[in-house]
């Protein structure tokens, strides 16, 4: 059984042992509202609140700088979470901004070029549209072809031949929401010309596309597929076809470069790479999130499948992916798979969610010997992160010895969460010895007492 470079520290590394990468989803897990709420609630009791939440994951991130290095990867974007930190800014709210921001589920990764209170003291905003992780966008070239430059090319030279105009855009949500930067707003003329693509601004390494009135059941539309299809395949570019939904009579479709297991670029692929940077520095890497859209990220089968190189192995745990129950009992028959899977540096906080009801998918990976998550509430991120270092220190007591210091400083105090993973804990070991020690010490004095003659009752 072989995994990648599992006890290789000598690989130059951007981390160094002991410390963590934190990725976490925007909405309802770093931001504990709801749009709606965020957006139209100006309440002093919820401005408060919310501005208090922030501030201690501020000050949390400062004390931690030197060991975590934190990114938010939202299905926004760049300008849809600009616009969030613009309404906080105006609200009187410093939520604290990422040292990296991973746009539409897994795209562009936007890298911080200046500090938060320049921008909230009425400054610019600390990340730029164009500055990006072209390292990452480097990797998905060489894995499929897809290179953002030339996939609008395609898309152009394509909609020249229809006689089709382009209009760009932050958002296709609702111009009440985002006004001008809605493709729906009346400047980007969507509504009322039939010859315009609306295309949302995905970054490099996606494309999305709102096609014409008309379109919708057109022979037309298929063949703008063939022809773009034809062109991919003529440049070598590997991609996948997502047709999202048919709105206002417009077919929405979603372009992807096939680069993660499931054929399409996820928030999992950017876990998925720090998980293997992990393993070379002796690092730990921590996914948050609560939604459809990060329930691969979370899910500890794939990063286990992604890191064992046993090809019969592999297509063992592929058909266990989405099956936690099977999983844990492939687990339970390999002590040697299981040994690797509880060493793996990934811990994963999960988000209470009544909506995608994910407690219950995720269950067997909450409890028992194959914990990988925890679970929390809204508005418990900070908590969460915490949690997640303790246990992932209790699975691998290595890590713990050289956990970042100033990581360690800001652990506690902290409760141990109430499961039995935690009843040999190192805080419940030394207890359990003081309780221990302590009784042996009292039943000595007893014996002793009682042993003198003069104690015992005529």
């Amino acid at each position: 059984m072989k995994i990648v470079n599992i006890n290789n520290s000598s690989q130059k590394s951007v981390f160094k042992a002991g410390k963590v990468r934190v990725f976490s989803d925007f909405d309802k897990t770093f931001l504990p509202a709801s749009h709606k709420d965020f957006t139209k609630n100006a309440s002093g009791e919820f401005i408060t609140k919310l501005s208090k939440y922030f501030n201690d994951f501020k000050d949390f991130l400062e004390k931690t700088h030197q060991g975590l290095k934190f990114s938010i990867t939202t299905g926004r974007t760049f300008g849809e979470f600009y616009l969030m930190a613009e309404t906080a800014r105006q609200k009187g709210i410093r939520m604290p901004l990422p040292d990296s921001l991973i746009v539409k589920n897994g795209s562009d990764e936007h890298i911080k070029v200046g500090m938060d209170s320049v921008f909230y003291d009425g400054g610019e905003f600390p990340f730029r549209y164009d500055v990006t992780n072209k390292n990452k966008e480097n990797d998905i070239k060489k894995l499929t072809g897809w290179e953002g430059g030339k996939v609008k090319e395609i898309f152009n030279s394509v909609y020249k031949i229809h006689r089709l105009k382009m209009v760009e855009a932050d958002t296709e949500h609702s111009k009440k929401d985002y006004g001008v930067h809605s493709l729906f707003h009346p400047k980007n003329r969507l509504l009322d010309d039939r010859s315009i693509v609306g295309v949302r601004k995905d970054g490099n390494l996606k494309y999305f596309a709102a096609f014409p009135d008309g379109l919708n059941g057109n022979n037309e539309y298929d063949t703008i597929l063939k022809e773009l299809s034809d062109k991919f395949h003529k440049n070598g570019i590997n991609y996948t076809v997502i047709q999202e939904r048919i709105q206002n009579n417009r077919i929405y479709t979603a372009f992807e470069p096939k680069a993660n297991i499931s054929g399409r670029l996820t928030k999992a692929y950017d876990t998925k790479e720090a998980l293997k940077q992990a393993i070379k520095s002796e690092d730990l890497v921590i996914a948050a999130g609560d939604g459809s859209n990060d329930l691969e990220m979370l899910n500890p089968a794939m990063y286990l499948y992604e890191i064992i190189e046993d090809k019969d192995l592999k297509l063992s745990l592929k058909d266990k992916l989405n099956k936690p129950k099977e999983f844990i009992c492939l687990l339970n028959e390999n002590p040697k798979l299981a040994e690797i899977y509880r060493k793996m540096p990934f811990i994963g906080i999960l988000v209470k969610s009544k909506k995608y009801n994910n407690l219950e998918f995720f269950k067997p990976f909450c409890e028992g010997e194959y914990k990988k998550l925890t679970v929390i509430e809204e508005g418990q991120l900070e908590t969460g992160i915490k949690q997640a270092i303790k246990l992932y220190c209790r699975q691998n007591p290595d890590y713990a010895k050289k956990l970042s210091s100033d990581i360690k400083s800001n652990l506690e105090p902290l409760d141990e969460p109430n499961n039995n993973e935690n009843n040999n804990s190192p805080k419940t070991s030394v207890w359990k010895y003081i309780l221990i020690g302590g009784s042996i010490v009292l039943a000595g004095l007893g014996i002793y007492y009682w042993s003198k003659p003069e104690n015992h009752t005529k």
